[in-house]
């Protein structure tokens, strides 16, 4: 079985590189700088997403997150893989080309940029996506976050799904709901959820392997899809000053619901 990885640079898309190279013999992997998609941004005049990714990445960089999530999936690597290319865009020529001679049976992307109709019709029919959100409520960006917000703590999770011409809209493959604790914020519960996404990916496609096909349900036309510039400097206030509390109120409340729930005899 041949795969290709289409991934950003981040860490965790490091790991998952790390992991589909470990377990499987014939792996192709691509690698789309993320500083690159800060520069198409500005290139192409998205003046509003090119600040905002700016403003996150250093937000980020100011609170520790990147450093949280470094340490987090770094730490769990035990073997350097190297990426076969490296592309400063996931949809341009080079690409292309790479993909005239890479004929892969699955593709599984993870953090890269929105892959164009002539990409998807290289790779074929099994492009599979690992989305750091609950489908089909939280499609795009800061899905966890967002779930916080809106105080909707039964909505915080992964999901691996197909991937199709639109934003995260796909047949839903898989759903990873990472376990909570009353120490949790939606970075932590991000890390958590897709460490535990990449293994389940891992489990299906030994299943695949298998003969056993991928489970598939389609998806609903509800929810809502997150851009970068919709999380501002406001939601990051409200969050710590309200919704944090929210999350806290729920936690008590579920614990309370498992403490007085009788005995199962």
């Amino acid at each position: 079985m041949k795969i290709l990885i289409l991934r950003s640079d981040g860490p965790h898309n490091k790991y998952l590189l790390y992991r589909l190279k470990k377990e499987f013999t014939n792996v192709t992997s691509i690698v789309e700088i993320s500083k690159c998609q800060r520069k198409r941004l500005l290139h192409n005049k998205k003046y509003k997403d090119y600040f905002y990714n700016i403003y996150h990445h250093f937000r980020r960089n100011l609170i520790g997150h990147n450093k949280y999530r470094e340490n987090f999936f770094i730490s769990k690597i035990s073997n350097n893989y190297n990426d076969d290319y490296i592309v400063d865009w996931v949809n341009s020529e080079k690409v292309i080309e790479i993909l005239k001679h890479v004929t892969p049976d699955i593709t599984i992307v993870m953090g890269t940029s929105i892959l164009k109709p002539n990409i998807l019709k290289l790779l074929g029919k099994n492009v599979i996506n690992i989305h750091g959100g609950y489908l089909p409520n939280y499609k795009g960006n800061h899905c966890f976050f967002f779930a916080f917000y809106n105080n909707e703590f039964n909505k915080i999770g992964s999901t691996i799904h197909f991937v199709n011409k639109f934003i995260d809209n796909g047949d839903i493959i898989d759903r990873i709901i990472p376990e909570i604790t009353q120490e949790d914020t939606p970075e932590t519960l991000y890390c958590k959820a897709e460490l535990e996404a990449i293994e389940k990916i891992i489990y299906h496609l030994k299943n695949y392997q298998l003969g056993i096909d991928f489970p598939r349900s389609s998806q609903d036309k509800s929810g809502k899809i997150y851009y970068t510039r919709d999380r501002k400097l406001h939601h990051e206030f409200m969050y710590l000053l309200f919704k944090r509390r929210g999350f806290l109120k729920y936690f008590r409340n579920k614990v309370m619901l498992i403490k007085n729930d009788p005995p199962t005899i």
